[in-house]
């Protein structure tokens, strides 16, 4: 029992032992504690109606020449399986004269005593583990030496199979299911990995499809997925063994160029745009050309400054016209801008919520204080009583223009939650009755977003049963954005005229709109823009 126990702890420690190396190793132990000269291990597999001889000991399969099938009905099983049936240990000394033992196959040694144990889990047998041919009888210390074994088997094998599955998973967890490349997340470790390294100048590539989305709304998700396997499979047939592709977004790529050097970088890059330059994606009866904008780094510093350079590097080959080439300098005025509107857009959800926004108003005045039917006037007291509404930031304990901000929030669309909480705010302040009598309208500016969001609509809607003059407020939309969406825009003004706003058409004159466009427009006002005056 103790040399028993011994190799059990023996083997529970050796972890890097594979399931099949563990059973090998315990039958073998068991035929040597036992004096035994033979022994195997089969399973019952789920159906418990079919078994499964999984292993014999060495020296078994040194004795026996038998061929068997590994795969047949218990009910066919000999009396060596009756400790699946009774689920109890079986002990047969004089095998011979067993009344109900069934013949050996051919080749087989003759077999002259005999035990078997059964491992039982949640009230069914699992695993048959026996052996044979001790030279004295196998008694009850055998079968318990053989229980302990077995049972303490069983939970290394469950062990060792959950061990496997948890590493299948893990792995499995890297890649995206797609590609089968890389997922964001195991490429980003990757990257860390190679900018420790201090030796090699390794170098990443920021992928971007272009036009990608045109083939998802036009052909479906299917016929994208198809797609994007095909650039994948286009990006392997020109890179190096040792690069390594990763998926980073929808249809984003990245590619690590191992101890590559930006320029060697730079003409694989070319290649490979070159080679998906000439590909045509058919789907069905359509076809489309293939291309994709490249940004390059070295792979320098912190992964997410590595990826976010390359990234800007991306952004400013997709700007610059798509299907080019660009590496990355931080003195690339356009980088730095783009650098900023990031900064801004990561910081617009933390403004509006925790009250770092400002309204402020601006005056709208007639310059002819002679004019009987300006309607801009109190000429009872020459008071303006029209604003516009103007938007600020409060941040470091200063009050700061929103340039930035907007364009920011413009570019990676936020314009309607700031349009929404500029509307609520200016209805706050309306509703003071104090304000309220000393206000004749209140200009608010939309953004291009808002005009095409029926989210946005109904927001309105909701928002325009706190008022009681809604009359009182002006959406101010740009003459640019009314045109090149004139569908959503004509929607939009004809609904919020109908709760009561009113509309002005702001940076009249700036775009190259025809009057044919503007007098369908049901506008109350017209804003000329400031390059006229």
């Amino acid at each position: 029992m103790e040399k028993c126990i011994l190799s059990l702890l023996d083997i529970s420690n050796s972890v890097n032992l594979t399931e099949d190396e563990i059973i090998q190793r315990i039958i073998d132990d068991v035929v040597e504690l036992t004096s035994s000269t033979c022994g195997y291990l089969h399973f019952i597999n789920p159906d418990n109606e079919t078994i499964n001889l999984k292993v014999w000991s060495k020296n078994t399969y040194n004795m026996c020449t038998a061929v068997y099938d590994n795969h047949y009905p218990i009910s066919d099983a000999g009396i060596w399986a009756d400790c699946a049936r009774t689920k109890l240990p079986a002990i047969h000394n004089n095998y011979e004269t067993e009344l109900t033992k069934k013949g050996l196959p051919e080749g087989h040694f003759k077999l002259i005593r005999h035990m078997s144990v059964p491992v039982i889990e949640d009230d069914k047998v699992v695993v048959i583990i026996g052996v044979g041919n001790k030279e004295t009888f196998y008694d009850n210390l055998d079968a318990k030496q053989m229980e302990v074994i077995t049972q303490n088997l069983w939970r290394l094998i469950k062990n060792k199979r959950y061990e496997e599955k948890l590493k299948q998973l893990n792995e499995e967890a890297k890649y995206d299911h797609l590609t089968d490349v890389y997922n964001r997340k195991e490429f980003e470790v990757i990257v860390d990995k190679y900018s420790k390294d201090k030796e090699y100048d390794n170098v990443v590539a920021y992928i971007d499809v272009d036009n990608f989305k045109i083939i998802n709304d036009r052909c479906g998700h299917t016929a994208g997925d198809n797609f994007l396997k095909l650039i994948v499979k286009l990006f392997k047939s020109k890179i190096r063994k040792c690069d390594i592709i990763g998926r980073l977004g929808g249809d984003e790529f990245g590619i690590i160029f191992i101890g590559c050097g930006i320029n060697n970088a730079v003409i694989i890059c070319e290649k490979l745009r070159k080679e998906l330059s000439i590909n045509i994606f058919e789907w069905e009866d359509l076809e489309f050309k293939i291309s994709v904008s490249i940004g390059l780094t070295h792979i320098i510093g912190n992964v997410d400054d590595i990826l976010s350079n390359a990234d800007s590097a991306c952004y400013i080959a997709k700007e610059s016209g798509k299907n080019q080439i660009k590496i990355y300098d931080n003195e690339n005025s356009k980088l730095i801008d783009r650098k900023d509107k990031l900064l801004w857009a990561s910081k617009i959800p933390f403004l509006i919520t925790n009250n770092c926004l400002r309204l402020y108003v601006q005056p709208i005045k007639c310059i002819n204080f002679d004019c009987s039917d300006c309607k801009l006037i109190n000429y009872n007291d020459y008071l303006c009583n029209n604003y516009e509404v103007l938007l600020r930031i409060y941040e470091d304990d200063k009050i700061k223009l929103p340039g930035s901000f907007l364009s920011a929030s413009e570019k990676y669309n936020m314009s309607i939650e700031v349009d929404k909480w500029v509307v609520e705010n200016v209805i706050n302040i309306l509703n003071d009755t104090v304000l309220d009598s000393n206000v004749s309208l209140l200009n608010i500016n939309l953004s291009t977003q808002s005009l095409s969001n029926s989210e946005f609509f109904y927001f309105l809607e909701k928002q325009v049963k706190r008022l009681t003059h809604p009359e009182k407020i002006c959406f101010e939309i740009t003459e640019t954005a009314a045109i090149n969406n004139y569908n959503n825009a004509l929607k939009l003004i004809n609904n919020l005229r109908t709760l009561g706003f009113k509309f002005a058409l702001d940076d009249f004159g700036s775009g190259f709109s025809t009057f044919e466009y503007i007098k369908k427009l049901p506008i109350d006002f017209i804003k000329i823009d400031g390059m006229f005056i």
